[in-house]
């Protein structure tokens, strides 16, 4: 099941199987929250460290697309990303 929904908190969102996929304005940033393994962990990364998103602008928009295994980003300045579904790595 996929989901997309966007709230008045200035935030987009996408829920996968395992985890969900928030886009955050203050601060900009991704959030990957996994609700059904306890051996893989949760993870936020800010924008500003990922230096292939010019400019450090919040996500406004997320589509992710199941057969490709691909995100569809959109930023507040409206330049648009693909980007591969995030590993989420396992707790040892």
């Amino acid at each position: 099941m996929v989901a997309h929904f966007v709230s008045r908190l200035k935030t987009s969102a996408i829920t996968l199987d395992d985890h969900l996929i928030i886009a955050t304005e203050r601060p900009p940033a991704i959030q990957c929250v996994v609700w059904q393994d306890n051996t893989r962990a949760s993870f936020t990364e800010l924008i500003s460290k990922m230096d292939w998103i010019k400019d450090a602008c919040a996500v406004t928009n997320m589509v992710f697309d199941r057969p490709t295994n691909l995100f569809a980003w959109v930023t507040k300045d409206g330049k648009a990303y693909a980007v591969k579904k995030p590993v989420v790595l396992y707790i040892k």
